[in-house]
Protein backbone atom coordinates (compact mmCIF):
# COMPACT_ATOMS: atom_id res chain seq x y z
CA UNK A 1 0.00 0.00 0.00
CA UNK A 2 1.39 3.63 -0.73
CA UNK A 3 0.61 6.83 0.80
CA UNK A 4 -2.08 7.85 -1.61
CA UNK A 5 -3.82 4.77 -1.12
CA UNK A 6 -3.21 5.03 2.74
CA UNK A 7 -4.35 8.37 2.48
CA UNK A 8 -7.70 7.63 0.20
CA UNK A 9 -8.57 4.78 2.63
CA UNK A 10 -8.46 7.41 5.75
CA UNK A 11 -10.73 9.73 3.94
CA UNK A 12 -13.17 6.94 2.94
CA UNK A 13 -13.10 5.84 6.95
CA UNK A 14 -13.32 9.47 7.94
CA UNK A 15 -16.43 10.35 5.53
CA UNK A 16 -18.11 6.17 6.42
CA UNK A 17 -17.84 8.09 9.84
CA UNK A 18 -19.38 11.11 9.44
CA UNK A 19 -22.51 9.18 7.31
CA UNK A 20 -23.20 7.07 10.11
CA UNK A 21 -22.91 9.95 12.84
CA UNK A 22 -25.55 11.21 10.44
CA UNK A 23 -27.72 8.42 9.88
CA UNK A 24 -27.58 7.41 13.96
CA UNK A 25 -26.28 4.22 12.89
CA UNK A 26 -22.46 5.00 14.45
CA UNK A 27 -21.64 2.47 17.07
CA UNK A 28 -19.98 5.12 18.96
CA UNK A 29 -19.89 8.75 19.32
CA UNK A 30 -16.94 10.24 20.13
CA UNK A 31 -17.71 13.21 23.08
CA UNK A 32 -15.30 16.16 22.88
CA UNK A 33 -13.15 17.52 25.73
CA UNK A 34 -15.42 20.57 25.94
CA UNK A 35 -18.08 18.62 26.61
CA UNK A 36 -17.04 16.27 29.12
CA UNK A 37 -15.35 19.63 30.91
CA UNK A 38 -18.27 21.56 30.86
CA UNK A 39 -20.11 18.81 32.31
CA UNK A 40 -17.64 18.44 35.15
CA UNK A 41 -17.76 22.44 35.94
CA UNK A 42 -22.14 22.46 36.00
CA UNK A 43 -21.29 19.83 38.96
CA UNK A 44 -19.23 22.12 40.90
CA UNK A 45 -15.49 20.40 39.91
CA UNK A 46 -12.37 21.42 38.61
CA UNK A 47 -9.76 18.65 36.76
CA UNK A 48 -7.80 19.25 39.88
CA UNK A 49 -10.03 18.52 42.50
CA UNK A 50 -11.31 15.25 39.75
CA UNK A 51 -7.60 13.97 39.75
CA UNK A 52 -7.46 14.20 43.61
CA UNK A 53 -10.82 12.49 44.41
CA UNK A 54 -10.35 10.01 41.66
CA UNK A 55 -6.07 9.66 42.66
CA UNK A 56 -5.17 10.10 39.55
CA UNK A 57 -2.77 13.46 38.29
CA UNK A 58 -4.17 16.10 36.27
CA UNK A 59 -2.95 15.17 33.07
CA UNK A 60 -4.39 11.69 33.24
CA UNK A 61 -7.45 13.80 33.65
CA UNK A 62 -6.64 15.44 31.06
CA UNK A 63 -6.39 12.58 28.72
CA UNK A 64 -9.71 11.31 29.71
CA UNK A 65 -11.61 14.14 28.59
CA UNK A 66 -10.17 14.94 25.16
CA UNK A 67 -11.55 11.01 24.30
CA UNK A 68 -13.64 9.95 27.16
CA UNK A 69 -15.27 6.41 27.24
CA UNK A 70 -18.39 5.75 28.42
CA UNK A 71 -16.88 4.30 31.31
CA UNK A 72 -15.54 8.03 31.92
CA UNK A 73 -19.43 9.60 30.99
CA UNK A 74 -20.91 7.27 33.67
CA UNK A 75 -18.15 8.11 36.27
CA UNK A 76 -18.44 11.80 35.64
CA UNK A 77 -22.31 11.19 36.17
CA UNK A 78 -21.63 9.46 39.89
CA UNK A 79 -20.15 12.82 40.62
CA UNK A 80 -22.04 14.37 44.19
CA UNK A 81 -22.64 18.16 43.07
CA UNK A 82 -19.95 20.27 44.71
CA UNK A 83 -21.09 22.36 47.72
CA UNK A 84 -19.33 25.47 46.18
CA UNK A 85 -19.25 27.01 42.67
CA UNK A 86 -16.90 26.29 40.70
CA UNK A 87 -14.04 29.10 39.71
CA UNK A 88 -14.84 28.29 35.72
CA UNK A 89 -18.26 29.66 34.62
CA UNK A 90 -20.12 27.47 32.57
CA UNK A 91 -20.07 28.52 28.77
CA UNK A 92 -23.68 29.00 26.72
CA UNK A 93 -23.77 27.25 23.39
Amino acid sequence: MNEKTAGTKKEIAAKIAIWQTMAGTATTTRLTMTEYVKQLRVKGWTAQELAKRWGVSPRRISQIGAAPTQKDWDALAGLPEMAKPSPWPVCPK
